[in-house]
């Protein structure tokens, strides 16, 4: 299945960093590619995804066995790890089930999740925010100080509030980073060798200790947490989830709920504070803020792709998809196609139609934790911009760079230098 018009470049860190400019090539020169790297069919027109997107009976979201490889969380001769570890196996929850399962797992915990729940949980959110800003902010105090927004904030933001929401303690933030990073690159794990596959099952069963240890606690002492709530409500199925599914659902909502909104905070800092005059209408109109957010997940997709598997034999406009294929769903490329969007390289405040965009997915596998996310990038800006005064790039620290993720989209690092706000 060689593309001999196009060169494959989806094991190539520098591209990952910085796709864009190949995306438009594969938009303009291939409506679907075939990629042997991720040996997966890649879309990247708007119009392709949400085919694909709009059709979960025939596009699914559980892979067969023959891609175990390249989806590397639930093939076989990983269980021995578990086994030995004393732990159950990952089983697919939330994202990786369709139909029915899908909804015992959404159905679940989505009333956690609605609009009012959140904005229920706006004043908590808004000590998290500002007690990271307290651990900074005096450096400005004096004249100049600086920061890295990414690792000393962007990062920290979603990882404390879920600690909080779930109701687990704060003192394993580092682990949780790490089993995030792990999950997402068994997504891909194609791109993986052995001894990496491997290495990140390890990180996940380190995880799972720790989220074992905190069901038992909170089966014998029940709380209001998110993880006592799914060990003690009843499903839609009018059973209990297991221990197994549990564990499971609190790695897919580490991953969705933290590397994706740190991404999300990330990409968003970067993109008012490189640009002054977007910085000064923030400033002046904080209004503006929710809109800013949509665009910068638009244009600069925290969730960079998806990935669905052929059922049976499909086409994706003219190209055939055999049975059992991986179609690489590029969300961050539909989000900067032409075709739909004018001007879609660049932030429009005044866009029409705003969240009308892929940046948390589409149709029945819609982030469920959209709200959330929201209300997190737009507290942590509106709290920073409140605060904090003339933030800069620092010019000592650049350039800028982008993580190589593939399946997320963003920075090593954010080094700003600003001056604390007079009250």
């Amino acid at each position: 299945m060689n593309d001999q018009t196009l060169t494959d470049r989806f094991g190539d860190a520098e591209m990952l960093r910085n796709p864009y400019e190949y995306y438009s090539r594969l938009r303009e020169e291939k409506k679907v590619f075939f990629s042997e790297s991720l040996n997966a069919f890649v879309v990247c027109r708007f119009s392709d995804i949400e085919q694909v997107l709009q059709n979960p009976a025939l596009f699914v979201n559980t892979p067969p066995s023959s891609q175990a490889s390249a989806h590397a969380h639930y093939a076989e001769r990983y269980y021995k790890l578990y086994d030995d570890a004393g732990l159950p196996r990952r089983v697919p929850v939330l994202a990786m089930t369709d139909g029915d399962l899908h909804r015992r797992y959404r159905d679940l915990i989505n009333p956690r999740f609605t609009a009012s729940a959140v904005k229920r949980m706006e004043d908590r959110l808004v000590a998290v925010v500002d007690g990271l800003i307290d651990t900074f902010i005096e450096r400005g105090a004096n004249g100049t100080g600086s920061v890295d927004l990414y690792s000393e904030f962007a990062l920290l933001v979603p990882l404390f509030f879920f600690c909080d929401t779930l109701g687990v303690p704060r003192t394993n933030i580092r682990m949780m980073q790490d089993a995030g990073a792990a999950s997402i690159s068994l997504v891909t794990g194609a791109l993986l060798d052995e001894e990496g596959r491997v290495a990140a099952h390890m990180k996940l069963i380190e995880y799972s200790k720790f989220i074992q240890k905190h069901i038992d606690r909170l089966r014998r002492d029940p709380d209001d947490s998110l993880l006592s709530h799914m060990i003690h409500h009843e499903t839609r199925d009018g059973d209990r989830l297991s221990d197994q599914e549990i564990i499971s659902m609190c790695a897919t909502l580490n991953t969705g709920g933290n590397e994706t909104t740190t991404n999300g905070i990330g990409n968003t800092l970067y993109a008012a504070v490189r640009d002054p005059e977007i910085l000064a209408r923030l400033n002046e109109n904080r209004d503006l803020i929710p809109k800013f957010t949509e665009e910068v997940i638009r244009q600069d997709s925290p969730i960079a792709a998806t990935i669905r598997w052929a059922s049976e034999d499909a086409m994706i406009g003219e190209t055939p998809i055999p049975k059992g294929s991986a179609v690489h769903v590029r969300l961050a490329a539909g989000n900067r196609d032409e075709q739909q969007y004018d001007h879609a390289s660049c932030v429009d405040l005044d866009r029409s139609g705003i969240r009308n965009h892929l940046g948390f997915g589409y149709g029945i596998h819609y982030c469920v934790g959209v709200h959330l996310s929201r209300a997190e990038i737009r507290i942590s800006l509106a709290r920073l911009l409140d605060r904090l005064e003339d933030i800069r790039i620092d010019p000592g620290k650049t350039p800028i760079e982008y993580n190589d993720a593939g399946m997320v989209h963003g920075l090593q690092a954010l080094p700003v230098t600003f001056r604390k706000k007079a009250l």
